[in-house]
């Protein structure tokens, strides 16, 4: 199972052989991009950048930012998901949006690839934080288009944990289902987890000791300073790890592999350094970087 998500072959490789295989993967990213998406290609040429041209690592410093600006302007003015994808439509299985935490969301298309490509790679997060086969895990996010939910609620099955869906319930019901069930993993929003403590309190309950949640884990808003996380492990669960992963919309540019692990903190220097050498071993059909 360890190997699954690790990937200790890749993790463990050399400076130099995981340069030589970033550059492969930058160069076969910035040919296809070139090839099948028109945003990206103007974008390319109005940098004067062409696919021969991107040959090493040292070549980033010539490709052009993307901004979330940018892609909102782009759906604007060719509704409703812009001229980004670089796949065929027909190839395209979900949509998911953005968390809409800077204005409105950011619509993106995916295809089979991509998806499994998503959530495995959140699925090596959640190992990292030291989410195992024998958790309960409660995702509660909002039931609805935001990839925050479906990608933890993936990655959670992925993994093998029991996932017990509650998208749709109320805060109080929530509340209930940690008193009742054995959950040891919560996800949600920094801000929500506290919100959960406060509602929690207001009613008499202890959730940091009436409740078997062991660890933590947040996404869907701006950083969350140390101090939070500490308030939310001892709001919702004494000693309680909390962990948060970074924005990961569109961080892939084609259609095919497993995107890398995206954890911000781990519970070791070895995993730490995985997650910031692992490359993409994938591109989407999203060609964004967000």
């Amino acid at each position: 199972m360890a190997s699954r998500y690790l990937e200790p072959r890749r993790e463990r490789a050399s400076r130099g052989e995981m340069r030589r295989l970033q550059a492969r993967l930058l160069r076969a990213e910035v040919r296809h991009a070139y090839a099948h998406s028109p945003f990206y290609r103007r974008k390319l040429k109005a940098a004067g950048v062409t696919p021969d041209a991107v040959r090493t690592l040292d070549d980033l410093c010539t490709l052009p930012f993307t901004t979330k600006d940018e892609l909102k302007e782009n759906q604007a003015a060719n509704p409703p998901w812009g001229d980004v994808l670089a796949v065929p439509f027909a190839d395209v299985l979900r949509v998911h949006m953005t968390s809409a935490t800077t204005g409105r969301p950011l619509a993106f298309l995916d295809t089979r690839e991509d998806w499994y490509g998503f959530y495995h790679s959140y699925a090596r997060s959640l190992y990292a934080y030291g989410v195992r086969k024998c958790d309960v895990v409660m995702a509660a996010f909002s039931y609805g288009p935001w990839i925050g939910y479906w990608s933890g609620f993936y990655a959670a099955q992925d993994l093998g944990c029991l996932v017990f869906p509650v998208g749709g319930l109320t805060t109080d019901a929530r509340i209930d289902a940690l008193l009742a069930y054995p959950i040891t993993v919560l996800g949600c929003t920094p801000s929500y987890a506290l919100f959960l403590a406060e509602v929690a309190a207001k009613k008499g309950i202890d959730l940091a000791k009436q409740t078997k949640v062991r660890i933590t884990w947040h996404t869907g808003e701006p950083g969350v300073p140390r101090s939070s996380t500490t308030r939310i492990g001892r709001s919702v669960r004494a000693g309680a790890a909390s962990w948060s992963s970074r924005a990961s919309t569109g961080r892939r540019c084609r259609s095919s592999g497993t995107a890398r692990a995206t954890w911000s903190r781990s519970p070791s220097g070895r995993a730490r350094a995985a997650a910031r050498c692992s490359p993409s071993r994938a591109a989407s059909s999203r060609g964004s970087t967000t």
